[in-house]
């Protein structure tokens, strides 16, 4: 998600990011993202209906889908780039008011969108946030992934 939102604020869009983990609202705000939404929070999501023209769903989370495609304009698109764990439903009615939703999905691009994708990367100065810990705290890292106490990726350096 994070890498989306530093992509989409390059390009000059403005973005609102969903999370479930409050302590990366600061982080997330530096990154460019105008608003932030807990996605925990139903109230909070309700009263986004009829906001946004697309939503980038980069969650590998189970969410409420219905309450995310009442967020879209008419007109709107929601892009499934993550791979939640399990089914994605909703009750086809919220497709059925006029309102010309799409939805689409994306798992990968072709060599030459990729090369275009790292090169923008490089001239914009996108880079990812990871977490880097020795082998040595493999237990205590393992530990904090199972408490979610970390944000971003995790990556345990081995040499």
């Amino acid at each position: 998600g994070h890498l989306a939102l530093q992509i989409l604020t390059k390009l000059g869009c403005e973005v609102t990011v969903f999370s479930h983990s409050k302590t990366k609202e600061a982080q997330l705000k530096t990154l460019g993202a105008r608003g932030f939404i807990n996605s925990t929070d139903k109230t909070a999501l309700e009263k986004e209906e009829s906001k946004y023209d697309y939503i980038f769903s980069t969650s590998s989370g189970t969410l409420d889908w219905e309450l995310y495609i009442k967020m879209l304009k008419p007109q709107g698109t929601i892009f499934f780039i993550g791979l939640p764990p399990d089914k994605i439903c909703f009750s086809v009615e919220f497709l059925a008011d006029y309102a010309q939703r799409t939805i689409s999905g994306s798992y990968s691009c072709s060599r030459s969108e990729l090369k275009e994708l790292l090169q923008f990367a490089v001239k914009n100065h996108i880079k990812a946030i990871t977490n880097v810990f020795p082998l040595s705290e493999v237990n205590q890292v393992i530990q904090k992934i199972r408490n979610k106490e970390l944000d971003f990726s995790t990556v345990i350096k081995i040499s």
